[in-house]
């Protein structure tokens, strides 16, 4: 390498640089430049420093060609077009058609942030902008742009549910507004017209009101709060304590008692100015904020009038007052040498001072379940905090064996089960430390003890969220920044829980204490539900011995309100709207569905004996499929209103109710009947012949045979995606060309 001297390029302190090589003509070079101004003008008169810089010999000089540089330790990007070296894209975002000289706008209406570029070689025309929303493709040079809005990579910081039928999940996303939309339909998928944003900016947490489902609390960085109407409309946003506010009437007060000299006051009046004066530097203190980026809040469970807020204190704000009164004192180290660069100073040569690095802040804040007024509160700094009253704050920091000093309280979880017990998460990834702390306390703090057991260590195995089952005291969730964990020991041990969950970080956990369900937010995949009703019935974690019915959670029939209808193709990401009806789950033991299986298979044999005998078949051993069991559905005068086909295979079962009543009763006609028992005997023969000669798993032939046996043919498509393609996020997963039905060879 050659250190290529100055010949234009600033000669003070440089920080990040990003080089460009035009393809169509490589003399020709751009360079985005991060420099300190010089104190001095050069000889033209210039202080030219950080910019986009243009060489025209490979680097040899250099020309100064406009100061748009914008936070480059964040972007610093440069691209060239393919065919054009006068073309060229550059940071955040700008473009020219003259090498820079004339600066335009470009991606007008697409996402803001861009951090990549792609451009097509064999057709300079087409190229794909990189942002904080996802990616833009043009097709004209730049001239429109289509954003393929179909691709589930949302980043979530947090989500939330509501008390709807079906329930409301919202969630704030990285640099993406915060969203609301549905957990489920009744029929159909969930697309992007049945989700909206309540507000801008970064999202983070977004309470929702239980007792009324119109109100959503959220929030943009730094702690910029509001609650918003979603019927109506309105909107309110709250006001952070400001100390020049609160202490206006004490220093206009000082003003008056120091006469027309502030600095000469009569003497008089000197122990009064004095007393003032103490007090508004205690208010100062007590109402001078520092808000993390992402601001915890918490809407009491008690009072969903009360919102708690962390800040460096515990703000406590409510509808009555409208107004965040500080409960706590400051709650973090305050080192004045950190928070002097998190607030003025980071970044580096250019000072980046958005709120993305605050620090000595409150980043974790829980209210007991059980007790209400009882707060936790953790610091970025590793403070960890009880105040069982709301008022007294007893510090619990270093009560936690073998967490590092300093650690980031990433979640604390307080029980539904036990007033002592309390979750505390630490995530150390931020001084290269991935090991997953999780504790507990059954002594309100006492003593807390780590529940880490097996947890994975030894990739990015952080832990960013804890959460116990409302249910059952036994069964707990992790959320790491590779996947989801559940344990059914209370900790003893763990199991990785994502039977479709990709890897991603999970950066929050919520469970619906009325549907059994719990919500995953993941930071790069959005939102995934899971029914975990059966765990949630589990002795120790143990499957039953016997037969058992599991105990169904109530379902309620609805219908769907009006969204979208037009014909999309394959331009809208559309999800999985869950399954509509009552689901119930059984469990066979497998001695049992062995015995079942062989006298199903023994009583088949002999019917096929008997039809043979008679000419009317082949003969030969039936299927193994043919055991059924048989689920009836009773109104409340104890009659029969559905009677359902089920798998009587080992394990966890399940067959679906959707509310409907079975016509009445009619015998069959012999023909009828004849058809039936061979259309039985055939789907058994076929089901058993793709089993054992095409590999199709056991388990999934005998779910089809059992909706086929019922009729219910919707479902044998939408088991293997049929019924639409929807690429990149269907029920049945990735489908690389959703928009083509074409036959499978042989």
């Amino acid at each position: 390498w050659e250190k290529v001297a100055v010949n234009g390029l600033p000669e003070t302190m440089l920080g990040r640089l990003e080089i460009a090589i035009a393809p169509s003509y490589p003399q020709i070079m751009y360079a985005m430049v991060e420099a300190e101004t010089p104190e001095e003008a050069d000889e033209d008169g210039n202080r030219h420093a950080s910019g986009l810089y243009r060489s025209e010999d490979g680097g040899e000089t250099w020309e100064f060609m406009n100061s748009n540089n914008s936070r480059p330790f964040y972007y610093s990007g440069v691209w060239v077009s393919p065919d054009d070296p006068d073309f060229i894209y550059w940071s955040s975002l700008f473009f020219s058609r003259d090498g820079g000289r004339t600066v335009g706008n470009p991606a007008q209406g697409v996402h803001v942030d861009y951090h990549a570029l792609w451009w097509d070689s064999s057709d300079p025309d087409h190229f794909i902008l990189g942002n904080d929303g996802g990616i833009a493709i043009t097709w004209d040079r730049g001239g429109n742009f289509e954003f393929p809005n179909r691709i589930p990579m949302g980043q979530f910081y947090a989500v939330s549910y509501n008390m709807d039928t079906p329930y409301r999940v919202c969630g704030g996303l990285q640099d993406n507004y915060t969203w609301c939309g549905p957990s489920r339909r009744a029929g159909g998928s969930i697309d992007n017209h049945m989700w909206y944003s309540i507000g801008g900016g970064d999202g983070f947490y977004a309470p929702q009101d239980p007792t009324n489902p119109d109100i959503v609390f959220g929030e943009s960085q730094q702690g910029r709060i509001y609650w918003r109407n979603t019927r109506t409309g309105e909107q309110h946003s709250l006001q952070q304590p400001d100390w020049q506010e609160h202490t206006q009437a004490l220093r206009d007060s000082i003003a008056i008692l120091s006469g027309d000299d502030p600095d000469d006051p009569p003497s008089a009046n000197m122990a009064a100015i004095e007393e003032l004066q103490a007090r508004v530097s205690a208010d100062s203190a007590l109402y001078d904020m520092r808000f993390n980026w992402n601001t915890p809040l918490e809407l009491s469970p008690h009072d969903p009038q009360t919102l708690y807020i962390g800040a460096n204190r515990v703000l406590k704000w409510t509808y009555e007052t409208d107004e965040m009164m500080p409960i706590s004192p400051d709650l973090t180290y305050a080192d004045p040498e950190k928070i002097e660069i998190a607030y003025n100073t980071t970044g580096g040569i250019t000072p980046d001072v958005t709120g993305a690095e605050n620090f000595a802040t409150i980043v974790s804040l829980a209210e007991s379940k059980l007790n209400e007024g009882e707060l936790y509160a953790g610091t970025d700094d590793g403070r960890v905090w009880r105040s069982p009253e709301g008022a007294e704050w007893i510090e619990l920091t270093d009560r936690f064996e073998g967490v590092p000093e300093g650690t980031y309280v990433s979640r604390i979880e307080p029980s539904s089960h036990d007033p002592n017990r309390f979750y505390v998460t630490f995530d150390n990834h931020r001084r290269d430390d991935y090991t997953p702390y999780v504790h507990v306390t059954d002594d309100a703090g006492e003593t807390f003890r780590s529940i880490a057991s097996n947890l994975p260590t030894g990739a990015p195995d952080f832990v960013h969220v804890v959460r116990e089952d409302p249910v059952n005291e036994d069964l707990l969730f992790v959320g790491t920044d590779v996947g989801a964990y559940v344990s059914t020991d209370r900790g003893g041990s763990w199991s990785r829980f994502m039977n479709g969950l990709p890897t991603v970080p999970v950066h929050d956990l919520r469970i619906h204490p009325r549907e059994s369900e719990i919500i995953a937010g993941t930071h790069g995949r959005s939102i995934f539900v899971a029914d975990i009703s059966l765990l949630q019935q589990l002795d120790g974690g143990h499957l039953p011995e016997a037969v058992t019915v599991f105990e169904p959670k109530t379902a309620i029939q609805y219908g769907d309100p009006p969204a979208g209808g037009e014909f999309v193709a394959q331009s809208n990401f559309q999800g999985d709207a869950g399954d509509y009806g009552a689901e119930i789950s059984y469990f066979i033991p497998g001695d049992v569905a062995e015995r079942l299986a062989e006298a199903a298979r023994e009583g088949a044999d002999e019917e096929a004996d008997e039809e043979a005998e008679a000419g009317r078949g082949p003969g030969g051993r039936a299927g193994a499929a043919g055991v059924r069991a048989s689920i009836a559905i009773l109104d409340a005068d104890g009659d029969t209103a559905q009677v359902l086909n089920g798998s009587a295979s080992a394990g966890v079962n399940r067959v679906r109710w959707t509310f409907n009543r079975r016509a009445a009763p009619a015998e069959p006609s012999p023909a009828a009947r004849a058809d039936s028992i061979r259309n039985a005997r055939l789907y058994a023969a076929v089901g058993d012949s793709l089993v054992e000669h095409a590999g199709v798993d056991r388990a999934v032939m005998d779910r089809v045979l059992e909706m086929a046996q019922g009729g219910n043919q919707a479902a044998i498509r939408r088991m293997f995606g049929g019924g639409g393609g929807f690429g990149g996020g269907a029920a049945g997963g990735w489908q690389e060309r959703p928009a083509e039905r074409y036959p499978q060879p042989g």
